[in-house]
């Protein structure tokens, strides 16, 4: 088999090879060819012709519909004076699509024209000429080959053909193509019979086949189609009502009961017949039912508008007694009271109505079965009754302290709103619980006299508003002991900013008169506290926080109220380790300085840190400090 891809040029040789071949002999060139490309389906085929000694022979010709079908194409040559052949398949293509095409089976026989060959032959010679009628039959789907040509069908074919005398001879072909003689049977046994067939034995439905050979030799195809009958069975569902009877088959029941009986049927087999019979009971129902006073309730055409049971005897939807019974129920009105509480200045809002007064508030409602109820609602306001009072705290303390006297249960929480001295501060405004009242000290605020609006809060509403101030103090840092008897006001650069003009000292909450200078320079009472009431340039005047008189340690530090990496100043009459810590106890930093007088910074990070100083000799004194860095 050669596959073979087409060109486009035409008369390009395919397949050529050289023969020796019988002088005046005719022959019959022949190729199997095949379509071997898709397109071939689309009519585009391959185009071939063949060629004896360079003349070419016959129509072009094309190659099958069917792809993958070999199919032969032959022509018919006469030799002539010729004793060998040239033969060639020539490519006719021009298209260079679809023209793939597979060539099988080249063949150059000699023929035998005298048509002796044949399985009936009638002769009728008139001088040179012969005559011949082959008569032939085939089963269906078979095929039969004449002189090169293959037939399927019933035909009359006729040739004329030179034979051997040189005469003509015309030939035959009456070709009869027979069917099969198929046949169905139909057949039907019980479930549980057998049937035999060609020597078979079938219990179930079965479609059976069998290929025999018919009277003329051709295939004969036997079907068998059996159906197996199911017995038809049957229920009857039926009901009567209690004391009634019903008769089946010539029996009587009155009962609820299944029975079976056992018949032939329309086709033969048995029918089992089953009966299942209810009794059916009164079907009694019970209908209970409300309506509001003032109200009618329609039963059986029966109308009723107060509390009542009735019966009536009906018949039910399967047709039996059935006793139904009414209990009607009349409700009354529905009034309800409910009582509420709120704090003077508060709100409440019931109903979609929001009250502030004390009084009684009627609303009508509609209960879930339909009725009026009316609900009260009985509102009580509370007075306002509350003290707040600010403590007096120092400008370096944390936090700024109010007192709240008042019932926990007449507000929650506290709305401080401040004014815009103490907004320059920094202070903010917040909300916060009224059991714990505690108001952060900003860390870059001053002494000074401060407003704010304080308010209390009962589930987000505002009661009341009432006006406070809170005073801070000068930090205790703007004052310095040194030694037993004296106690001095630290200047501007080391008190935290603060230019003080006026000066009056205080032991104990008492004047000390005489005592106006920006020092107190007299022996100290141990334990006793010293203050003082300064005025700046401004005409402030405040009080310092208190000063506890303690003996000295022959250690000082100050100022001890600076801002980030201000200069702090430091005196020791001996070796000294000092040691930085914040609020959190972790240590920042320590230096270890000899006796006299030394300067470090102070930590660049605003807050409130722990000084811890230690003098290093065996009886060295000790002292611990608060630096407040601003």
């Amino acid at each position: 088999m050669m596959v073979v891809d087409g060109k486009t040029s035409p008369n390009s040789i395919v397949w050529s090879q050289q023969v020796v071949v019988e002088p005046n002999t005719y022959y019959a060139f022949s190729a199997q060819v095949m379509s071997c490309l898709e397109s071939n389906l689309k009519g585009q085929y391959a185009l071939l012709q063949f060629s004896i000694n360079g003349t070419q022979l016959g129509p072009v010709l094309h190659s099958p519909k069917q792809l993958y079908v070999w199919t032969q194409y032959y022509e018919i040559w006469y030799s002539g004076n010729n004793t060998t052949a040239t033969l060639t398949i020539l490519n006719q293509n021009s298209n260079g699509f679809g023209n793939d095409f597979a060539i099988d089976e080249i063949r150059l026989d000699a023929l035998d024209y005298s048509c002796e060959a044949v399985r009936q032959v009638t002769i009728n010679v008139r001088g040179q000429d012969t005559d011949s009628t082959e008569i032939a039959s085939i089963c269906a789907g078979e095929i039969y080959t004449w002189h090169g040509r293959q037939y399927s069908t019933t035909t009359i074919v006729t040739e004329t053909i030179p034979n051997r005398a040189g005469g003509d001879s015309v030939c035959t072909l009456l070709l009869t193509v027979l069917e099969p003689s198929d046949s169905i049977e139909f057949a039907t046994i019980c479930a549980g019979e057998t049937y035999t067939w060609h020597g078979q034995t079938f219990s179930s439905s079965a479609t059976k086949t069998e290929t025999l050979t018919n009277a003329v030799g051709c295939d004969s195809v036997c079907t068998l189609q059996l159906t197996v009958l199911d017995p038809t069975d049957s229920i009857e569902i039926t009901t009567v009502c209690a004391g009634e009877t019903y008769t089946w088959h010539g029996q009587t029941f009155s009962s609820s009961t299944i029975q079976t009986e056992t018949l032939t049927n329309a086709v033969g087999c048995d029918s089992v017949c089953t009966l299942q019979l209810t009794v059916l009971d009164p079907t009694d129902s019970i209908e209970i039912a409300t309506i509001c006073a003032g109200k009618t309730y329609t039963w059986h055409g029966q109308t009723f508008s107060t509390s009542t049971t009735q019966t009536k005897t009906l018949t039910n939807a399967v047709g039996c007694d059935s006793v139904c019974t009414l209990q009607l129920t009349v409700l009354p009105p529905i009034t309800t009271d409910i009582s509420a509480s709120i704090t003077e200045g508060a709100s409440f809002t019931w109903n979609g109505q929001t009250y502030k007064v004390a009084g009684d508030y009627p609303s009508s409602f509609t209960t879930d079965e339909g009725c009026d109820s009316v609900v009260t609602l009985h509102l009580i306001v509370n007075p306002l009754l509350y003290e707040i009072q600010a403590h007096t705290q120092c400008a370096d303390d944390s936090y700024v302290e109010f007192d709240v006297v008042a019932d926990g249960s007449l507000f929650h929480q506290l709305q401080f709103t401040f004014a815009p001295n103490a907004l320059n501060q920094h202070y903010r405004d917040t909300i916060v619980d009224f059991t714990n009242s505690l108001i952060q000290i900003p860390n870059s605020a001053r002494a000074g006299i401060y407003d704010v609006s304080i308010s209390p809060m009962f589930d987000g509403q505002v009661l009341d508003t009432r006006s406070y101030q809170f005073t801070l103090l000068y930090p205790l840092s703007v004052l310095d002991q040194h030694w037993d008897d004296f106690i001095g006001v630290l200047t501007y650069d080391y008190n935290g900013g603060y230019n003080f003009s006026g000066f009056q000292w205080y032991k104990d909450g008492t004047p000390i008169p005489g005592e106006n200078h920006s020092y107190l320079y007299q022996p100290l009472e141990m334990g006793a506290t010293y203050s003082a009431m300064l005025e700046e340039s401004d005409g402030t005047k405040l009080m310092t926080c208190d000063l506890t008189a303690m003996p000295q340690t022959e250690i000082s530090l100050y100022p001890t109220l600076v801002q980030p990496q201000q200069i702090v100043r430091l005196h020791s009459s001996d070796e000294i380790t000092v040691q930085l810590y914040n609020n959190l106890g972790t240590l920042v930093s320590s230096h270890i300085f000899s006796s006299g007088d030394h300067q470090f910074a102070a930590p660049s990070e605003r807050g409130v840190y722990i000084v811890k100083l230690q003098q290093t000799s065996t009886n060295g004194k000790s002292a611990t400090k608060k630096l407040l860095v601003r």
